[in-house]
């Protein structure tokens, strides 16, 4: 693990408290403008509730950028193995981005699909916001030498099919029996999928069930089954079949879809959506890995 001295702890304490600072002063700047123009905000309230939430929006961002990218610069001086700065950056998106999302991102209460949009949309602002930025394309083809991408997709691109990367599958054990199952059974959950009647999460933790219960009838369940391949074969059945409302996950690493999850990669936090959309908590990777230390909080 990169280890960082004392001091870079401190400077970043203080650059975290001037950024709280910058994006106060963005969202009140708001308030303020409202209070000098009562009559325009009441003439259209709708417009200025949409400028508001923007301005918001881009003090969020610009928060999130100013530690990503002092905490990069850090990171990127200590002359590291690029896959140790590679999970140490990951790590560290994967603290900020939440606390970003849950206490700056405009996100009005709701139904638990209203937040999942909300996330959404801050999701692909964040991705876009990112890849615009030099510092981070510099960082983007430092760890793409790094990282190999998968083994071609048994199928056509852009056809939605669970079974898309199922010749990639750790499935030695199994009789073809057992396979040609997983496969039935997997395009039973893609029709249930398309027909509406189940959720992605439904779908994945169906077809986690019926993996699962297919190496254990084999007598070859193990620990390394439950919590990693298993994972990442729903993971490819989720991706090749298009359950979630967008894709999750690509075919080709970049800077921010840069952790190998089966036969895609992902932005870090999305690993962690996909596990928890199993709800089993025994089945859980320790993701990111060293998470519980948090030395940049």
């Amino acid at each position: 693990m990169i280890e960082l001295s004392d001091d870079v702890r401190r400077r970043f304490d203080r650059r975290r408290k001037q950024a709280e600072r910058e994006f106060n002063r963005e969202v009140e700047s708001v308030r303020l403008r409202k209070e000098e123009d009562v009559e325009a905000y009441l003439s259209n309230p709708l417009k200025s509730y949409e400028i508001a939430t923007e301005v918001t929006r881009r003090a969020s961002l610009k928060f999130f950028g100013s530690l990503l990218f002092f905490w990069l610069g850090e990171l990127s001086a200590q002359q590291e193995p690029v896959d140790e700065l590679r999970q140490a950056v990951n790590r560290f998106v994967v603290v900020i981005r939440k606390q970003v999302l849950e206490s700056m991102w405009p996100n009005p209460p709701g139904p638990t699909h209203q937040r999942k949009w909300e996330e959404q949309e801050f999701d692909r602002a964040l991705i876009k916001w990112l890849t615009a930025r030099r510092q981070w394309r510099d960082y983007e083809v430092k760890i793409l030498r790094e990282l190999t991408p998968p083994a071609p997709a048994d199928d056509l691109p852009g056809e939605a099919d669970p079974l898309k990367y199922f010749l990639n599958w750790p499935l030695e054990g199994l009789s073809a029996k057992a396979r040609r199952s997983i496969s039935s059974d997997l395009l039973g959950i893609h029709a249930a999928r398309l027909e509406g009647t189940r959720d992605c999460a439904e779908c994945c933790r169906r077809a986690y069930d019926l993996i699962a219960e297919e190496f254990d009838r084999a007598g070859l369940l193990r620990e390394v089954l439950l919590r990693e391949s298993i994972p990442e074969m729903i993971a490819d059945a989720s991706g090749g079949g298009d359950w979630s409302l967008e894709p999750m996950g690509r075919a080709e690493p970049t800077g921010i879809f840069n952790v190998r999850f089966g036969s895609q990669f992902y932005p870090p936090w999305r690993v962690e959506t996909i596990l928890e959309s199993l709800e089993g908590p025994e089945i859980l990777l320790e993701w990111p890995p060293d998470a519980e230390a948090k030395p940049f909080l």
